[in-house]
This record gives structure tokens, sequence and C-alpha cells, in this order.
């Protein structure tokens, strides 16, 4: 294995872990928020389905902009940098 390789591995997982833990939360948040009125209120099972209903909404909301912010990633990744001197037109040619 190369140098560095652990630590690169970790570096491009790290926003897959952080979607992970906001998807957990959101169904703590919400789920469990739901659950726990329900028992307080003693609403059974309403506000469980409601909270149920609100975490798949935050759950959608959160893979939409979790996908929006790697595809803006991808884009920035693939301009080519103004500093480095060179157009990028060159790039990957044979010839």
């Amino acid at each position: 294995m190369a140098k560095g390789s652990w630590q690169e591995s970790m570096r491009l997982a790290g926003p897959h872990i952080d979607l992970g833990y906001r998807i957990a939360g959101a169904v703590l948040i919400f789920g469990g928020g739901g659950v726990w009125l329900d028992r307080s209120l003693d609403t059974e099972p309403w506000l469980s389905i409601a909270g149920t209903v609100l975490s798949f909404i935050a759950i959608l909301g959160i893979i939409m902009r979790f996908s929006i912010e790697q595809e803006q990633k991808k884009e920035t990744d693939r301009k080519p940098d103004p500093t480095s001197g060179r157009n990028g037109s060159s790039a990957g040619a044979s010839g």
C-alpha cells in the first residue's frame, strides 16, 4: 500500500460518512421526536407518522443538497487552474 493511501481514502470517504450522520440525525430528531411526543401527549400513532414523514422529507433534502454539492465539486475540479500557466487543451493529447 502506498504511503498516505489511508489518509486519502478517509478524505474521499469523509463527505459520505457525513451524509450518513445527517440522515441518522434526521431520523432521530423527527422520527424519535414524533414517538416521544406521541407518548407524552397520548396521541399514538399520529405524531409518530408525522415525524416519519418529516424525516423522509428531510432525508430527501439532505440527499439532494449532497448531490448538488458533489456535482459542484466535480465542476470545480474539472476547471483548469488559471495560475498554472496551462490552458488544459493539451492535457492527455498524444501524437
